[in-house]
């Protein structure tokens, strides 16, 4: 996921943007965290609705292969998103953000 972005920006440069596109062979999701609803730990709102009582927190790890253009090699990554979200007892969630990319790694052999 960050790779898609930043990272392969020197890439993009170096090969040219239409030479190196993702060519995803799969992605699979699973959940790996969540949170009950509740104060957010960090105390300090980020924007005006981050002044809400009530917090949801939940995880997705993906896990992808996936080649480049220019290095046709499948890549095997893993990448954690982590989503948050104000809760209301009455509507749910209110809207997911995301508060944290980690990754991508290598799976360990």
């Amino acid at each position: 996921v960050r790779s898609a972005h930043g990272d392969f920006e020197p890439l993009r440069k170096q090969f040219g943007r239409e030479n190196c596109k993702i060519k995803w062979v799969s992605t699979e999701a699973f959940i790996f965290t969540l949170q009950q609803p509740g104060p957010r730990e960090d105390l300090r709102p980020k924007k005006l609705e981050d002044s809400a009582d009530c917090f949801v927190v939940a995880g997705a790890r993906l896990f992808s292969v996936m080649s480049l253009s220019f290095a046709p090699e499948e890549r095997y990554s893993i990448d954690d998103l982590i989503f948050e979200s104000a809760f209301d007892e009455k509507d749910g969630v209110v809207q997911w953000r995301i508060i944290d990319i980690s990754g991508p790694q290598a799976p360990s052999e």
